[in-house]
């Protein structure tokens, strides 16, 4: 079992209860329950929220397309203020405080992509984030769902381990009496001690399973293990659908395609703003405002506010450099081979590991049927032993070893569920859909 259980490392701190409380019986945790408790896991709010942020930039990146405002205000006074002589008196020649208000709209007109080229980008790099946080949301779920069905069969398990105990036990004192009488030897009684002592390391490694794995669920569901117990009821999982069926819908839900499929597009969004930026940009703009004259009829209204406008036309290309833009063309082309190239081999990767589900699915499932065959003989052989016993056919110990075989023929039998259960969750995973979504 331990090859479907991924090594977790983490820390668990359990806060002193007070003297004499007592702790709250636990409660059932469903598999749906888990898995709905996993959706407000820190690292699903964390890969959110990444996603708000790249959503932002295209906001940011779509903002371009809109008018600017520009507004200036200055001041100055010049000191001395500049007289004139006009024959009849001094006048003043210049104003004393020169103020200007100024309110303008500027709109790029044309830039030959530049702005689209961002958008395009900021919209790869949004899409991109949002399949990396469905991926997480994925990966933890599936973390959950082995966690979950972890602890149901180990626990099963430790039952099985313990209905084994029981019959060694019996077996044991059986073959010490024969030994006490001299029907038996010393040798079957170590040998049947050995059996019971390496039984009982089997359960001390099932239980150090079923604590790191309880505590593991206890993490991703965000409640400590002591709190809850695992409601669920293993079973054989299967589908109807073939191979090719399943590999077609992988290669349109997969996140892992959808990511590389946003990155080629914001790579080919790169492209056009590099070679859009050999063009100039048109823009447009319009300015109003008021300001004191410097020079008016008669000089004796230098301070009374004026209305004042402009309006204009820019072909502008500023900040060219040949070279440095010729590679920055290059890159960006490089860049879009690159994610193109990493979008092809990314589906057929994920063929590929639907395929191989796909086999290992199919094999679980005659695994599955060779081992209920398995129990099936072993229980009709514990219904004939049992007979013969009654009959006094065949001895105690016979009849022992034949309900030892069947205990460890259901042990068998459990871990080839797990292993088809695992499986089957695999497949799903594979394809991209919920656990139960085949």
């Amino acid at each position: 079992m331990n090859r479907f259980v991924a090594p977790f490392f983490f820390s668990l701190v359990l806060g002193a209860s007070p003297l004499g409380a007592q702790a709250p019986d636990p409660k059932p945790l469903t598999l749906d329950q888990a898995v709905q408790a996993v959706r407000t896991n820190p690292l699903v709010t964390q890969a959110q929220t990444e996603v708000s942020a790249a959503r932002s930039l295209v906001a940011q990146a779509q903002g371009a397309f809109l008018p600017t405002l520009d507004t200036s205000a200055s001041w100055q006074r010049a000191l001395p203020q500049q007289q004139q002589n006009t024959g009849a008196g001094y006048v003043a020649a210049t104003p004393l405080d020169y103020w200007d208000l100024t309110l303008g709209v500027r709109e790029v007109i044309w830039d030959f992509g530049k702005r689209q080229g961002a958008v395009t980008r900021a919209q790869g790099g949004a899409r991109s984030a949002a399949a990396g946080a469905r991926q997480t949301a994925a990966d933890l779920t599936y973390q959950t769902v082995r966690a979950f069905w972890s602890v149901v069969f180990l626990k099963e398990e430790l039952g099985s381990l313990e209905e084994q105990r029981k019959d060694l036990v019996q077996h044991l004192n059986a073959v010490q009496l024969k030994a006490g009488t001299g029907s038996g030897t010393k040798y079957d009684v170590l040998n049947t001690q050995v059996r019971v002592t390496s039984l009982e390391g089997q359960k001390i490694e099932t239980n150090r399973q079923l604590t790191d794995q309880r505590l593991l669920l206890g993490r991703l569901v965000g409640a400590a293990p002591e709190t809850w117990e695992v409601d669920g009821h293993p079973g054989v999982r299967t589908t109807a659908r073939s191979q090719p069926d399943l590999v077609g819908q992988a290669l349109g839900t997969r996140a892992e395609i959808e990511a590389a499929r946003a990155a080629a597009e914001g790579a080919e969004g790169a492209v056009q703003s590099a070679l859009a930026r050999w063009t100039p940009d048109l823009s447009a703009s319009v300015a109003a405002g008021f300001q004191n004259p410097l020079l008016t009829q008669d000089n004796q209204d230098l301070d009374r506010p004026m209305l004042h406008g402009t309006v204009g036309l820019t072909l502008s290309l500023s900040g060219l450099n040949p070279a440095q833009v010729a590679g920055q063309a290059d890159e960006a082309r490089f860049r879009l081979d690159e994610a193109w190239q990493n979008l092809a081999s990314t589906r057929d990767e994920v063929a590929s590991q639907v395929e191989r589900a796909f086999a290992g699915y199919q094999s679980s499932l005659s695994a599955w049927d060779n081992a209920r065959e398995q129990s099936g003989q072993a229980r009709q052989a514990v219904e004939a032993a049992s007979l013969q016993y009654d009959l006094g056919v065949i001895s105690n110990d016979t009849y022992l070893n034949s309900h030892l075989a069947y205990e460890q023929a259901r042990l068998s039998e459990l871990r080839v569920l797990f292993t088809q259960m695992a499986a089957y969750f695999g497949l799903a995973q594979a394809v991209g859909v919920e656990p139960d979504g085949l």
